[in-house]
């Protein structure tokens, strides 16, 4: 008896696994379309993203995240690495200050205005390509 319950238990875990990977694909559930993490670098389809540039305030850093984020006049802005679809090189986004210096993370206060240029996703986040402090802010 026990041997039965023992193979009916496996055989729903096997059932369970085999309809959730028949579903997936390499791009997440069939049918969706959105950008991939690979190789510890977002891969970007060109044709699912659309380009956003704004100037706004900071209004949350959330360097604890993965990737980090910041909350850019209500919008989630993505701080990662990140390459198009069938592109071997990957880039990060570029955090600048006022002249154009390299920051990190931490240099970004909240209620400072920056420029942010970036790919708006399907989920409405945004990867970040640039954000920089805005010269004529604060």
């Amino acid at each position: 008896m026990h041997s039965i319950k023992i193979f009916s238990n496996w055989v729903l875990i096997f059932a369970t696994l085999f309809m959730v990977t028949a579903r997936f694909d390499a791009n997440g559930f069939a049918g969706e379309k959105h950008a991939v993490i690979t190789d510890a670098a977002i891969v970007i389809d060109p044709d699912q993203v659309t380009p956003v540039d704004f100037n706004a305030t900071i209004m949350e850093i959330h360097s604890e995240n993965t990737p980090p984020t910041l909350i850019i006049a209500e919008e989630t802005v993505l701080i990662t690495t990140y390459r198009e679809t069938g592109q071997m090189e990957s880039q990060q986004t570029q955090l600048l200050g006022r002249s154009g210096e390299t920051l990190e993370m931490s240099d970004f206060t909240i209620d400072q205005r920056v420029i942010v240029s970036g790919l708006k996703q399907s989920d409405d986040t945004i990867i970040g390509l640039q954000i920089r402090i805005d010269p004529e802010g604060d």
